[in-house]
């Protein structure tokens, strides 16, 4: 049995959380640092993902009643990211990075479906869409976390 649209968006919302958890991991430590180095570029990210948790989190919250407007605002905060992510100078990070761009991406294809075809019940490119956001944030903040310490 294919995972409700709540539980998809349960579960994307989590991801989008672990990004938020980023902030806090980039705000230690960062005085002195390599300007091309993980810690810098981590701490260049942290505003515009803490923008990505909320603004996602919002779009998935209406999806149900507007999922147009839900793809528009993934599409918006995907590309606002993407133009954080081109001015990192860090190759480890920008790697992580883009990874969770692509998957925002691929959330942004997964709506837009739902908006071509609303009676398709099947929500497991939703949820694999949400679940590949998840993973790739949490790996973002393992890599982040990992360079302050």
């Amino acid at each position: 049995m294919a995972p409700t649209r709540r539980t998809a968006l349960r579960r994307t919302t989590t991801a989008l959380l672990a990004i938020g958890a980023l902030s806090t991991a980039l705000l230690a430590g960062c005085s002195a640092i390599d300007p091309n180095g993980k810690p810098q570029a981590c701490l260049s990210l942290k505003d515009p993902a803490q923008k990505a948790v909320t603004d996602v989190s919002d779009a998935l919250q209406g999806i149900t009643s507007d999922p147009q407007a839900a793809a528009d605002q993934v599409r918006a905060t995907k590309d606002d990211l993407q133009k954080a992510v081109d001015k990192v100078k860090n190759d480890d990070v920008k790697a992580s990075a883009q990874k969770v761009v692509d998957a925002l991406g691929d959330l942004e294809t997964a709506i837009d479906a739902r908006v071509a075809n609303p009676a398709d019940l099947d929500t497991s490119a939703l949820t694999d869409a949400g679940s590949a956001v998840q993973t790739t944030a949490k790996d973002l903040v393992d890599l982040c976390a990992s360079s302050l310490n």
